[in-house]
């Protein structure tokens, strides 16, 4: 059967209930309603909801178990909303759950989103965004591309390997990975988990040692730290010390470095004397310390001690014989 009221509300299978005159309705069957504004305004606007009618203010139809739904299109945009169940005929509050604009911002959990995509939740134990694969051999991710991306292929990439996380960039070359146990790997997809490591492992998928560069605001110079089968130390590009796989410890420039062996003691690359400077250069001079333990000039096992008053130039101050 079909009902018109005296506004011109129509009813089927049911007496329409809204009494607002400016919309024109159709009520379907015990809980669905479709309304639109009979004449042109700012607004431009059309509601479709379930359990739902307006007389004063949105009210329930039924005390259905299921609460109420609505779907609203207002001034060019979309708007979907849920209210819980309730006794009928009580007053509705409607609570926006997404949010289409005019300018093509989408919003879920907000109906003033300002970028693209914009997710709030105000329930601290609900994941605000959850992407699964129901095939257990593919690692469920989330893609990204731009104008600069190759055809078809997403240049960047970050999703789930195992129960670990995993990011690509270039198309399929995966940059870091963070495991289910805590470790994070960078150029390397398996880092360390032992109890000498702390948690981040950095690898090199291509050629040379891995590096930590500890770089300030403009490109030159800088610190870096890196692993080639010895830990180097290099600063504005020229390395400084190395600590080779033996455990010797070498400091300086090759060709006049002082080396620090596993056992404690050092020698300068000549192997014949260790010096001690002042002035920080490779050459000996004023206020310099010399060291001795074995050449030509003072026999082989003798130790010298001797102190410098110019340039390669010494003073023997002690000696200690082999005998």
């Amino acid at each position: 059967a079909v009902t018109v009221d005296g506004i011109g509300n129509v009813g089927i299978s049911t007496i329409p209930q809204t009494t607002l005159a400016d919309f024109s309705t159709i009520e379907i069957g015990n809980v669905g309603m479709i309304m639109s504004e009979k004449a042109d305004s700012q607004y431009n606007s059309m509601f479709i909801s379930a359990n739902a009618y307006y007389d004063g203010g949105w009210k329930r139809k039924t005390a259905t178990v299921d609460g109420g739904s609505f779907m609203s299109l207002y001034q060019g945009g979309i708007n979907f909303g849920t209210t819980p169940q309730g006794a009928a005929d009580s007053a509705i509050t409607w609570s926006t759950k997404m949010s289409v604009l005019n300018n093509g911002n989408v919003g879920i959990g907000t109906d003033s989103p300002s970028r693209l995509l914009e997710v709030v939740s105000t329930d601290a134990s609900t994941n605000i965004l959850g992407v699964f694969d129901s095939d257990s051999t593919i690692n469920t991710q989330i893609a990204f591309s731009d104008a600069n991306s190759t055809a078809g292929q997403y240049s960047t990439r970050i999703g789930s390997i195992g129960d670990g996380l995993g990011f690509w960039t270039n198309g399929s070359n995966e940059r870091m990975r963070i495991t289910s146990g805590g470790e994070v790997g960078i150029g390397t997809d398996t880092p360390r988990a032992d109890a000498y490591t702390i948690g981040l492992t950095i690898g090199n998928t291509t050629t040379g040692g891995a590096q930590l560069v500890l770089q300030e605001n403009t490109l030159a110079g800088g610190w870096r730290i890196f692993n080639n089968g010895y830990l180097g130390f290099i600063a504005d590009n020229d390395e400084r010390m190395r600590i080779t796989s033996a455990g010797n410890v070498e400091i300086g420039p090759s060709a006049n470095k002082i080396v620090i062996n596993s056992q404690g003691s050092f020698q300068n690359s000549t192997l014949e004397s260790h010096i001690i400077n002042a002035d920080g250069t490779g050459a000996y001079g004023s206020g310099d310390l010399l060291v001795q333990p074995r050449c030509s000039s003072v026999g082989s096992n003798n130790i010298v001690f001797g102190t410098s008053g110019g340039t390669n130039t010494t003073s023997e101050r002690m000696r200690i014989t082999s005998g």
